[in-house]
């Protein structure tokens, strides 16, 4: 299906039979697509990954500047694990699609596993709590 030729940013033109074939969503920085059915949960697709240093995310956190995408991928890579407590923050480390409250729900096993294990300091508890406010942000 062919988009409309006047000028647009895929999924966001009325009346173009392309954009409302499908869902576009590419984000939460980004207003819903005008698609009329169910709207994908986010994806990253559309995104590269990116992610920043240490010292740019300790900015971030210290100083309760909202993260970026980058440093919420960056925080989600260093808890990322294949098994049933992190696998929610790899996906958001990797670009992979993810469901936004899943991602909280493995943000709070997190950190429930790394004090039961005494492996979350409480610099990386902030690191956690930071990237928790970032996802919240993203349901409202």
């Amino acid at each position: 299906m062919e988009h409309v030729s006047y000028p647009h940013e895929a999924g966001y033109l009325f009346d173009c039979p392309a954009c409302e074939s499908r869902c576009h969503c590419a984000g939460p920085e980004f207003a819903e697509c005008v698609f009329d059915g169910e709207h994908q949960t986010w994806s990253m697709a559309n995104h590269r990954t990116e992610h920043v240093t240490a010292g740019e995310v300790k900015h971030s956190v210290r100083g309760t500047i909202p993260l970026t995408l980058a440093e919420a991928q960056t925080i989600a890579s260093w808890w990322q694990s294949p098994g049933s407590v992190g696998h929610v923050l790899a996906s958001l480390a990797s670009g992979a699609p993810f469901d936004v409250r899943a991602l909280i729900d493995d943000i709070d096993a997190t950190m429930r596993h790394g004090k039961r294990t005494d492996t979350l300091s409480v610099d990386m508890a902030m690191y956690l709590v930071a990237l928790r406010e970032w996802a919240i942000r993203l349901c409202k």
